[in-house]
């Protein structure tokens, strides 16, 4: 198994996270995971599953005194929501996958907020799929604010946000936006944080293990598994299994066939919009989301984006999911490193000697 070598702490640091299916594929029914410390034992034990990670991206909510490593328990800022409140808006009836949203590239009803018509969509009438395709923001500040605060915060709790995954180390919570945890910490809630929310903004912190546990869901047609760091442990001799993590199902998204169906379609239609993995041999389903985030650097409170994508592949028989994350640049360059994770998962024969630079794919 391969991990990604750690890139630099200071600047933009990467988080890949992966999760693998179990011995029954095609569905991805374990988050097995391995810290990014324990890189050289999973090259010696052969196992599939890992987590490699390393970054300093922090919510501008949390105290910092400088870059810092992160962990996969810790809290991101925003996630790529547009999947899930896809599946909500499906399953509650407000569209359906023929449904047709015209991108008006300005919001009426909120003329500050905007869609930049991402592959020329702007002024055309778009589905479910080419809005997850074309990440058109009208189309989800349209459906979500139909929804409204208490769909969207119950969707993406069942999804897993918001909520442990069940790893053997301490982990963070998270927080789902909600009208009611924004009113019980003493603020008000507005429209306008309702139509943010459904693009994956507004008070949502999560974390990236939360994220591989959502994709992970979306492959599955909506069950959610608890995550594993440990996957079994063998005697010395590997002659026999002292322990082995058997699939718990944490939950369930019921939705149509149909609503996954088209979720998905988008999601690939999404990933086939990057040379970087339009030319692999297999299908990848994906979505990347870009965060605004606030830092003080130097005594100065300076501006930044934050970069996510959640993935999964093959798309139509998924046994693998990553989720990465990057910060101070825009989702746009992650497909290339999720490129890297698929391509060394998915052609495992090579071997390599000696030393090998750092940002590199590990052998």
């Amino acid at each position: 198994m391969r991990a990604i070598a750690s890139a630099s702490l200071r600047l933009r640091c990467i988080h890949i996270l992966i999760s693998l299916s179990g011995n029954t594929p095609p569905r991805v029914r374990n988050s097995w995971s391995l810290s990014s410390a324990s890189r050289a034992s999973s090259r010696l034990l052969g196992r599939p599953f890992i987590l490699a990670f390393s970054s300093s991206l922090k919510s501008n909510r949390l105290k910092s005194n400088g870059p810092q490593p992160i962990a996969c328990g810790s809290i991101l800022l925003a996630i790529p929501s547009r999947p899930a409140i896809s599946i909500a808006a499906l399953n509650e009836g407000i569209i359906t996958p023929q449904t047709r949203i015209k991108c008006t590239i300005n919001y009426t009803p909120f003329p500050q907020w905007k869609c930049v018509g991402l592959g020329g969509h702007g002024g055309k009438e778009i589905t479910v799929e080419e809005a997850i395709k074309h990440s058109c923001n009208i189309f989800y500040y349209t459906v979500g604010s139909q929804l409204g605060i208490n769909r969207i915060s119950s969707y993406l709790s069942a999804f897993g946000l918001g909520q442990k995954t069940g790893v053997e180390l301490t982990e963070a919570t998270g927080v789902v936006a909600s009208a009611e945890n924004r009113i019980n910490a003493g603020g008000s809630w507005y429209p306008g944080d309702t139509i943010q929310a459904a693009i994956g903004q507004s008070d949502s912190l999560f974390t990236p293990i939360q994220l591989a546990s959502y994709v992970s869901a979306l492959a599955n047609n909506g069950k959610r598994y608890k995550a594993h760091f440990v996957k079994s442990i063998k005697s010395a001799d590997y002659s026999q299994t002292i322990y082995e993590a058997e699939p718990v199902l944490l939950g369930e998204v019921e939705a149509s066939d149909e609503a996954y169906a088209a979720v998905r379609r988008g999601m690939v239609a999404m990933a086939n919009t990057y040379a970087s993995i339009r030319g692999l041999d297999y299908s990848v389903a994906a979505k990347t989301g870009t965060a605004q985030a606030k830092k003080r650097v130097n005594g100065q409170i300076v501006s930044f984006t934050n970069g996510f994508a959640i993935s999964y592949a093959p798309a139509d028989n998924p046994q693998i999911a990553v989720v990465a994350a990057i910060e101070n640049v825009s989702s746009a360059g992650l497909p290339t490193y999720v490129r890297d994770v698929y391509e060394a998962y998915f052609n495992r024969n090579s071997v390599v000697t000696g030393s090998q630079q750092s940002n590199t794919v590990l052998r």
